[in-house]
């Protein structure tokens, strides 16, 4: 099984981005940041 980005990735259009309050923007970046993490390990455990 292939897991990318795409994958887990959430996407707003700048005017959805410009709806979000301060805290939702600050959730989105620490969840899409996480979503990176875990994309990246399970690249390198299937790559050992």
């Amino acid at each position: 099984v292939s897991v990318t980005f795409q994958d887990v990735a959430v996407y707003f259009s700048w005017e959805e981005s410009g709806l979000l309050a301060k805290a939702q923007r600050r959730l989105y970046h620490d969840v899409m940041l996480e979503n990176v993490a875990l994309v990246i390990s399970l690249a390198f455990l299937c790559f050992q």
